[in-house]
């Protein structure tokens, strides 16, 4: 894994680790997508996740309503009636929990299109948000997106991604810091109608300060004579002055040889 992909992943696990209390040892929660993703593109899946979460540890969870779907899958003559099958065994073997779950929320599914096993593990995200959810359909990572409470995990181009937090998490942290450093969540009663009272009084006497004192204008200062270095002198001027020069060199040179000839 390259540097920068550990590096962002490690300030997704600090993000939701403050925001959600998600910390190790991990609980994994795969889906029939994911896990046929996995079998398909070859990954090895445990040592991916051992570097994307920095070598902490972590438990794999399957729901069983995720390896009854994935067994009537393989039941059916479909190309991939043998890649179902392995997916199905390998959860059966590698992991950890294999979770019951007989609720299902008929709502819930026809509304997003979910199937069952869909459907149950939306409502397990609900009230457990601890799991990572690592899923490959887009239905439900829109809705665990929208959730906000729970880390996300996808398999892109065979790259194991952790991603990073979305919008609605950000802005459900941001609304809770607001309301924990809020002025109402952190000061009595009796502390704010001191506050108040105070503040009436700075305004009071800022009032009486500004009727006391006279605006005084500026005076706008005046424009001064141009300077003369920076003045281009007339052409006249100059005509003169240049006569001048060559006339007193004239008067030199004659005082010259009147003085030789005496």
């Amino acid at each position: 894994m390259r540097h920068g992909r550990l590096k962002a992943a490690r300030k997704t696990l600090d993000f939701f680790r403050l925001a959600s209390g998600i910390i190790p040892p991990y609980e994994i929660l795969l889906d029939g997508t994911f896990l046929v993703a996995i079998i398909s593109q070859k990954i090895p899946i445990q040592e991916r996740l051992h570097r994307t979460l920095q070598h902490q540890k972590f438990s794999i969870n399957v729901m069983r309503s995720t390896l009854v779907e994935l067994d009537t899958l393989s039941k059916q003559n479909t190309p991939r009636k043998e890649i179902f099958q392995q997916a199905r065994q390998w959860g059966l073997d590698h992991s950890d929990n294999i979770i019951e779950s007989d609720i299902s929320d008929d709502h819930t599914t026809q509304e997003e299109h979910l199937s069952v096993a869909g459907g149950q593990m939306v409502l397990l995200i609900k009230s457990r948000p601890s799991f990572f959810v690592c899923t490959q359909d887009e239905t439900l990572l829109n809705i665990a997106r929208q959730l906000g409470k729970s880390p996300i995990m996808r398999v892109s181009r065979g790259v194991l991604i952790l991603e990073n937090p979305s919008k609605a998490s950000t802005r459900r942290v941001s609304s809770e810091e607001r309301a924990k450093w809020s002025i109402e969540g952190r000061v009595k009663e009796h502390e704010t109608k001191l506050i108040d009272c105070v503040k009436d009084c700075q305004e009071k006497e800022h009032q009486l300060t500004q009727s006391g004192c006279k605006k005084t204008s500026r005076r706008k200062p005046k424009a001064k004579g141009p300077n003369p270095l920076s003045c281009k002198r007339s052409r006249r001027a100059s005509k003169e002055d240049s006569d001048e020069t060559k006339k007193k060199r004239k008067r030199r040179r004659r005082n010259s040889l009147n003085d030789q000839v005496n």
